[in-house]
């Protein structure tokens, strides 16, 4: 009975980490996938199902192992289709491109004659 237990645990911290890859891309999410990958081709003994390509005789490409190649692929796929602004973007606001605040700066009532500060 405990010998499907250990691969069962494996699969499911393949599967926690890869739905946190998903839901928080982060590099330290993508290594932690990575991670359970290698685990998970290690220690997924009675759960491998059948050989698709066989090595040698002892050696081969199992329909299970299929899900460390699909984990693998999200964890290289999801940090980087999901990168932020970085270090010196020219995304941000500098002095020369920010657009002026027109309630702030007091412009906004310089077109309306009806506004008290308004010259007449």
């Amino acid at each position: 009975m405990a010998l499907p237990f250990y691969p069962l645990v494996f699969m499911n911290l393949l599967f926690a980490a890869t739905t946190l890859c998903l839901a928080r891309p982060s590099r330290a999410s993508a290594a932690a996938t990575v991670a359970a990958a290698v685990l998970w081709i290690f220690g997924n003994g009675p759960l491998e199902g059948q050989v698709l390509w066989e090595f040698d005789a002892t050696h081969g490409l199992t329909v299970s192992d299929l899900l460390s190649v699909a984990a693998v692929a999200i964890a290289v796929w999801t940090p980087l289709d999901h990168r932020g602004p970085t270090v010196g973007s020219t995304k941000r606001a500098t002095p020369e491109n920010a657009v002026p605040d027109p309630v702030l700066t007091g412009s906004a009532s310089q077109g309306r004659p009806d506004h008290p500060q308004h010259p007449r």
